[in-house]
């Protein structure tokens, strides 16, 4: 097994007893972290990843980039370079942005499926603005999933306030999915969050995790977010998808890979995000160390090398 040094800021106290009694007892609960986290990810799949550093992802090209997007290597989270997103904020509600690529027929259905993780890393920078006011929707649309028979699946929205699922056939213009229930603005599962406070300049890590519902009529889809390894909010108990043999397919990417911006404000509003670090796993795929289910983060001041 690798080793591990183990340093706390915290633990450089007098008195070896106490601090050799201090590391052992850390070192054998990172070890068995370690252990678990291999256990648990065993077996496991990747479905997409890509960290920005070329114009080739896991399920091939990039097509091309965007409106507003372009690949930057001055700005990273790993490697040497993310992808770059200057939003307008008078956008009229329309501003595709991100990367073009193919669209990622998974070798499952979407009914029945396992739990999916989408992770990416994203650094808003100060003075961006989701909008205030106005006919905006201060958001974006940061993933669509659809069907291979029964087109529409659904899309996930990364809004000013919340996460949410939505346009999955609750709208007569949005046939598809029959998301239920309807808890308004055809979203089937909102969780709050505000993402106005988050243009502090910093990394921050997101996965979300969708499951959907085990069989076309049962009602235990599953839906979660984390940000920086702490649970946000789950919904339990909803109906994601109607029709039991319909092939899913990924047509974004993932979550934020090619957002679709609708802020509908002013040119004041809107500004620069980075993203790096995206991939898309039927595990939990977090880069934080020390939480491999998503539970807990690593300890203050910890530092494993």
């Amino acid at each position: 097994m690798t080793s591990m040094k183990i340093i706390s800021s915290l633990w450089r106290r007098s008195g070896s007893g106490k601090l050799l009694k201090k590391l052992s007892c850390l070192v054998a609960m990172g070890g068995f972290l370690w252990l678990m986290g291999v256990g648990h990810n065993a077996g496991a799949t990747n479905y997409f990843n890509w960290g920005a550093e070329s114009n080739s992802t896991s399920i091939g090209p990039v097509l091309g980039y965007r409106m507003g997007t372009t690949q930057d290597c001055s700005v990273a989270h790993t490697g040497s370079c993310s992808m770059k997103l200057r939003v307008v904020g008078n956008d009229n509600n329309n501003q595709g942005m991100g990367i073009d690529l193919n669209q990622n027929n998974y070798p499952f259905s979407v009914v029945g499926n396992k739990s999916l993780y989408y992770r990416w890393w994203m650094n808003i920078q100060p003075g961006f603005s989701w909008g205030i006011g106005g006919t905006g929707h201060h958001l974006t649309k940061a993933s669509r999933v659809l069907g291979v028979a029964e087109i529409r699946v659904y899309t996930g929205f990364l809004e000013d306030k919340q996460f949410s699922i939505s346009e999955c056939g609750l709208d007569p213009s949005q046939p598809g999915g029959i998301c239920d229930p309807n808890v308004g603005g055809d979203h089937a599962a909102v969780i709050n969050y505000d993402m106005t406070k988050k243009n502090d300049g910093i990394w921050h890590e997101y996965i979300v995790r969708v499951k959907p519902n085990s069989t076309p009529i049962s009602y235990d889809a599953e839906f979660q977010v984390w940000v920086d390894g702490r649970s946000i909010g789950q919904v339990n108990n909803w109906h994601l998808h109607s029709f039991g043999s319909n092939g899913m397919i990924e047509a974004w990417g993932g979550w934020m890979v090619q957002p679709y911006f609708q802020l509908g404000s002013t040119a004041a509003d809107g500004g620069t995000i980075y993203l790096d670090d995206f991939s898309t796993d039927d595990v939990w795929n977090s880069l934080i160390p020390g939480s491999p289910f998503g539970g807990l983060p690593a300890p203050g001041n910890l530092q494993v090398r």
